[in-house]
């Protein structure tokens, strides 16, 4: 459980960081697989960077992948953007 209320669970293997400010929140995947029940807060924003590419939500459930070569992006409910570079990659 993260410090606002939001779960994150781990694959094997995997590794996170977390940085909460008053404007956002921001989770780094450092390695490996991880999946996310984000709590609602449209004053902060919650991200995920997984090498050069970056997550945004304000409340969802999905899961992020990173391989050395990939990043894999699965939303189960709610909306994301997908950022790569500060380029929009996809948004739904």
């Amino acid at each position: 459980v993260l410090p606002d209320g939001s779960i994150v669970d781990l694959d094997a293997g995997s590794a996170i960081s977390v940085e909460y400010g008053a404007g956002d929140r921001r989770v780094a995947l450092l390695a490996g697989q991880a999946f996310f029940r984000v709590m609602h807060d449209t004053q902060r924003p919650f991200s995920v960077l997984a090498g050069d590419v970056s997550v945004v939500v304000t409340g969802t459930s999905f899961g992020v992948g990173k391989t050395p070569t990939t990043v894999d992006v699965a939303v189960q409910s709610g909306s994301v953007e997908v950022l790569r570079n500060g380029k929009r990659l996809s948004q739904g």
